[in-house]
């Protein structure tokens, strides 16, 4: 029998989610992200490739433009220290996704590298979400404070 990759499956449903959302803001919704991503695979100019060699965080709130969304990245133009530059992020490499507005965030974990959605519990579909008053992601030991980026109500 074959084997079901549930993890893949999971993650690729998740990341679906962050498509979704994506394209609502690349089409005029209001956005309020914090998104946390590889930079390995990502298109970055040489000084932000220099600056930051594995991982990259950027917000999408109020200062950004040309949000183009495809099935397989997505593609904004950001100002770093006054100077605004074009980065285009596969879906694959987010790491987090944060919606502040919303207090919802998915942790992702690479699938090339034998990673994938860790099995926490049944009630979280395979990942790590904070929804509501959730303050902080605890996985493998690695705890992110996100208290300061949730929206007070």
């Amino acid at each position: 029998m074959k084997e079901i990759k549930y993890k893949a499956l999971v993650n690729a449903a998740m990341l679906g989610v962050v498509r979704s959302v994506m394209n609502d803001v690349s089409a005029g919704e209001a956005a309020n992200f914090f998104i946390t991503f590889s930079t390995q695979n990502a298109s970055l100019s040489d000084g932000l490739k220099k600056k930051y060699p594995r991982e990259m965080s950027i917000i999408l709130q109020n200062q950004f433009r040309n949000l183009q969304v495809s099935h397989e990245k997505f593609s904004v133009v950001l100002s770093f220290s006054g100077v605004e530059e074009c980065i285009a992020i596969p879906f694959s490499s987010i790491l987090y996704f944060l919606d502040r507005e919303c207090n919802f965030a998915l942790e992702f974990h690479d699938l090339a590298s034998g990673g994938g959605v860790d099995e926490v519990d049944s009630c979280d579909a395979g990942g790590t979400y904070v929804s509501g008053t959730g303050t902080k992601w605890e996985q493998q030991g690695k705890i992110i404070d996100i208290t300061g980026m949730l929206k007070k109500k």
